[in-house]
C-alpha cells in the first residue's frame, strides 16, 4: 500500500499487510478510528507551523470487497457522524477513479511498450547498418590490396568457395571478370598442382586466403 500524507522525513510509504494501522485496516476491512493520540505520535505541518492531530480516521477503498487502498486521515477535532458517513459514501467514487487511473497507466503502458521495442529495433537496425558499413569498407580495403598485387590472389571460405580473386588470377587461368566468385576453388587447385605451383592456406579469421605467388 501507498501512503500520501503531509510532507515528512520519518513517514513510511508503504505498508505490508497487516502492519501498522494501515495494514490491519486493509484485512478487517472495516474503518479504524483512534482518539486521544499520545503527544509527538503525529504532527500536521503546513508553510506556516505544524501542530498535534487529536483524532485518526482510517477507512479501506474497496473493489468487488477486494481492498485496493485505504484512506488515513487526522483531525484536530473528532468526526462528526454526518462527517463520517459523508466520507463512507465517497470512498466508492475514490475506488472508481482508482481503477479508472489504473487502467489508463496500464493502456498507456500497452502503447509505451511497442514504442520502446520499434526504438530498440530500430537502434539495432542502425548498430547492424553501421557494422555492416564498417565491414563493407574492411573488404573494399581488402579488395584494393589484392588488385593491386601483382601476383595472382585467391581468398576461399573454410569450405572451398572462391570469396574474391584479382584481375591477375583470371588472366592466367582464362576466366572473365568475376567468373571465379562463389566458385569452388577445386577447379583451379588441380592444374596449379599440375603446374607446379604452391598453394598455402592462410587462416585468418573465417576465411583461408590461398596465395598463389609464382604466378
Amino acid at each position: 500500500l501507498l501512503a500520501g500524507s503531509y510532507p515528512s522525513q520519518t513517514t513510511p510509504t508503504h505498508f505490508g499487510i497487516g502492519e501498522s494501522l494501515v495494514g490491519q485496516c486493509l484485512i478487517e476491512k472495516q474503518p479504524i478510528r483512534l482518539s486521544h493520540l499520545p503527544s509527538h505520535y503525529l504532527k500536521i505541518e503546513s508553510g506556516l507551523g505544524h501542530a498535534q492531530p487529536n483524532h485518526i480516521m482510517l477507512f479501506p477503498i474497496l473493489n468487488n470487497q477486494t481492498v485496493i487502498g485505504v484512506l488515513e486521515l487526522s483531525t484536530f477535532d473528532e468526526f462528526t457522524p454526518l462527517e463520517s458517513n459523508y466520507l463512507i459514501d465517497l470512498l466508492p467514487i475514490i475506488s472508481r477513479e482508482m481503477e479508472l487511473l489504473k487502467h489508463n497507466v496500464e493502456t498507456q503502458t500497452l502503447h509505451i511498450e511497442p514504442q520502446l521495442q520499434a526504438e530498440k529495433l530500430s537502434q539495432q537496425a542502425f548498430e547492424m547498418k553501421v557494422q555492416q558499413e564498417k565491414i563493407e569498407k574492411t573488404q573494399d580495403w581488402f579488395r584494393s590490396i589484392i588488385e593491386a598485387s601483382p601476383d595472382s590472389i585467391i581468398v576461399v571460405d573454410v569450405f572451398g568457395v572462391i570469396l574474391l580473386c584479382n584481375a591477375r588470377t583470371e588472366e592466367v587461368f582464362g576466366y572473365g571478370k568475376d567468373e571465379l566468385i562463389k566458385a569452388n576453388f577445386k577447379i583451379i587447385s588441380f592444374t596449379m598442382l599440375a603446374d607446379g605451383y604452391p598453394v598455402k592456406n592462410i587462416e585468418g579469421g573465417k576465411l583461408d586466403a590461398a596465395f598463389i605467388s609464382r604466378l
